[in-house]
């Protein structure tokens, strides 16, 4: 009976040394998985500041809104040309700081964001305006995609803004400039013509 009992404990020593080294792999194992999760974490926050720094020195405007319209990012040149700053905003209703109307009409516009939270592409590249929290108007062209989550449905927008002012200018002195040249040009053929009927009628004397 003696010797049996101590193969006995012989053998469930081995068993718990066997147990315990099972337990030490897969410490070890858990431990190279955290390792591996922290290195992987570590890259995702690198990426993720580089996207935010290169999103931020972007000189358009852009937003990102979820699809209860709320706001989710704006960089700086949002900021700017809105009036607004993000810390202020983000989480609230993107209709209650941006506002649109017509560059000319001066309806609003309140249907900016619709297409691409419904899935679809906007680029509106004239004839809209944003309306600055100080009752400013500045011309905008507004180009908006689609966020889609991993099963394809649609989770939020990028709206993004360009202020078209310098190009706005370009074509007003664009315009100015072919109505001067047009009025400068007109007045020497009116004399012409002028001159040449009273030629042809005898008026400007004998030839």
């Amino acid at each position: 009976h003696e010797r049996e009992k101590e193969k006995q404990e012989a053998a469930h020593a081995h068993e718990l040394e066997l147990l315990n080294e099972d337990l030490k792999n897969a410490q070890l194992a858990s431990l190279n998985i955290l390792e591996d999760v922290e290195h992987a974490r570590s890259e995702i926050d690198q990426e993720k500041t580089k996207l935010q720094s290169v999103i931020q020195g972007v000189a358009d405007g852009i937003i990102v809104i979820d699809k209860s319209n709320k706001f989710v990012m704006l960089n700086s040149a949002a900021e700017q040309m809105a009036g607004i700053a993000a810390e202020k905003v983000l989480g609230k209703d993107f209709h209650e700081y941006f506002s649109f109307t017509g560059e000319e009409s001066g309806e609003h516009n309140h249907a900016i964001h619709q297409k691409p939270l419904a899935g679809n592409m906007i680029n509106i590249r004239s004839g809209l305006a944003l309306v600055k929290k100080n009752g400013e108007k500045l011309p905008v062209s507004v180009g908006g995609v689609p966020i889609r989550a991993p099963g394809g449905a649609v989770s939020g927008a990028v709206l993004v803004f360009r202020d078209i002012t310098i190009e706005r200018e370009i074509d007003r002195r664009k315009t100015e400039f072919i109505s001067v040249a047009s009025h400068q040009l007109r007045t020497p053929l009116s004399a012409m013509k002028w001159f040449l009927e009273m030629l042809l009628t005898g008026d400007a004397g004998a030839a």
